[in-house]
C-alpha cells in the first residue's frame, strides 16, 4: 500500500513539475513578445529580462508547489543556486538558437 502511495506521490510530483515547466514557457515567450512590441529595448535585452523572469517564477512555482516536501535550506540560497544551475544554459540555449 505504500509503495502505491509512493508512486501516487511522484507522478503527481512529475505532474506539477511539467505545468510549472510549461508555465515557464507562457511567461517566457509573453514577456518577450511584451518587451519586444511596447518596449524600445534591444531584443536580446527583452530576451535576457524574460529568460530571467521565467526562471524565477519556475523556482517559486517548484519551490512553493512541487518540492515543498523537499525543500532544504534558506529560500534565498536556494534561489540563488537554482538560477546560477538554469540561467547560463536558458541563457545559451534561448540567444544560440
Amino acid at each position: 500500500m505504500l509503495s502505491k502511495f509512493s508512486a501516487w506521490k511522484e507522478r503527481s510530483r512529475f505532474a506539477k513539475f511539467a505545468l510549472v515547466g510549461g508555465s515557464g514557457v507562457i511567461v517566457n515567450n509573453g514577456l518577450l513578445w511584451l518587451l519586444v512590441e511596447f518596449t524600445s529595448l534591444p531584443f536580446y535585452s527583452c530576451s535576457i529580462l524574460a529568460i530571467e523572469l521565467s526562471i524565477l517564477t519556475n523556482f517559486v512555482l517548484n519551490d512553493f508547489w512541487t518540492w515543498r516536501d523537499k525543500r532544504e535550506g534558506v529560500f534565498l540560497s536556494r534561489l540563488f543556486r537554482y538560477n546560477i544551475s538554469t540561467a547560463f544554459s536558458s541563457l545559451f540555449i534561448n540567444i544560440t538558437v
